[in-house]
């Protein structure tokens, strides 16, 4: 065999790559290796006949799951020989080339937040899937763990997020706000407190934190919000009803089982103006962002809550205005 083309997928991606071997009609074997993942790709005249894969993908996984490579060694070989027994698909990749050409959009480390509020439209109508990522968008985590967190591969979980996305429920949060969060979270995890902001009213406007006295400008209704343990990411409590009391007894509807939670702990409401937090005179307190909660104070998504010890982050699902459904399939 004679290696007749290779190069680096960081500096020609599978998007570039895979359309000129099938626009040209090219034959041969296309081999792809990154961090111990290989796939071989057996082309006769633009035509996928087989594909092997270390992860035992099927052809048209292998061909879209290619486009969120974001490295990685390939090299095409003039030879085309089929393994013994495998049957030739003459499989046309057209299609799926586009489809693999909008998945490679994103990236498997990109992170997004949840818009707070998602425009200006009266109904919202999200599928299962759809919803239930959504729960998981924000708190630090990119895309590809997202995917870990619903059990699915990343190029599954990329139309859900491109849906949501084009719905103008979620927005790219900035990596370096996203750095600083993360040392507050750390922070906050080993007992410590979150370093203060060196201009107080210049990090309030930099959340879009709202004061501990609820706002009197009306604003859309939260139907619906979540809020995740820290370091259990599938520890997903949704916020759907109207009230949630919060502590170590069994009888309250989030159950946190920790000995530095209070047996009634805090209590989480929905409001006109959103999701509303108070501490119910818990011992060890109820604390968002590093600042104690002392009244009751309005949660804006990506606020980092901790009960005691337990560290949980407040997302917003999507709001619409008061009096429609509040279901999985928002109407």
């Amino acid at each position: 065999m004679r290696v007749i083309l290779q190069g680096s997928l960081e500096h020609f991606p599978a998007a570039e790559l895979l359309p000129l071997l099938v626009t040209h009609a090219h034959s041969g074997t296309l081999v792809v290796e990154e961090k111990g993942k290989r796939v071989r790709i057996f082309l006769r005249h633009g035509k996928v006949d087989w594909t092997e894969a270390s992860d035992g993908l099927g052809a048209e996984e292998v061909l879209l799951d290619l486009f969120t490579w974001r490295g990685g060694e390939f090299s095409l070989q003039d030879d085309v020989i089929l393994p013994d027994g495998a049957r030739a698909l003459d499989l046309d990749p057209t299609i799926l080339i586009e489809e693999g050409k909008r998945r490679s959009e994103y990236r498997p480390d990109q992170m997004f937040s949840v818009v707070n509020p998602p425009g200006d439209r009266d109904q919202i109508s999200l599928s299962p899937d759809e919803f239930n990522a959504l729960f998981r968008i924000g708190g630090g985590r990119t895309l590809a763990q997202v995917a870990t967190d619903l059990g699915r591969a990343f190029a599954d979980v990329v139309p859900l997020i491109r849906t949501l996305q084009a719905n103008g429920l979620i927005r790219e949060i900035d990596q370096s706000r996203l750095a600083e969060e993360t040392f507050q979270v750390s922070a906050l995890s080993s007992g410590g407190e979150a370093p203060p902001a060196v201009d107080e009213s210049t990090e309030n406007d930099r959340r879009g934190r709202l004061s501990s006295t609820p706002k009197t400008k009306t604003r859309a209704r939260t139907i619906a919000g979540s809020l995740t343990v820290q370091g259990a990411a599938a520890d997903v409590h949704p916020l759907l009803d109207n009230e949630y009391l919060i502590g170590r007894d069994s009888a309250n509807t989030i159950v946190l089982a920790d000995v530095s939670v209070s047996s009634k702990h805090a209590r989480v409401a929905r409001t006109a103006e959103g999701f509303v937090i108070e501490d119910l005179k818990s011992r060890n307190g109820t604390f968002v962002n590093g600042e104690r909660v002392t009244d009751k104070r309005i949660l804006e998504d990506n606020d980092v809550v901790r009960f005691g010890r337990v560290i949980l982050t407040f997302n917003v699902a999507t709001e619409t205005k008061a009096g429609e459904m509040t279901n999985p399939e928002l109407k």
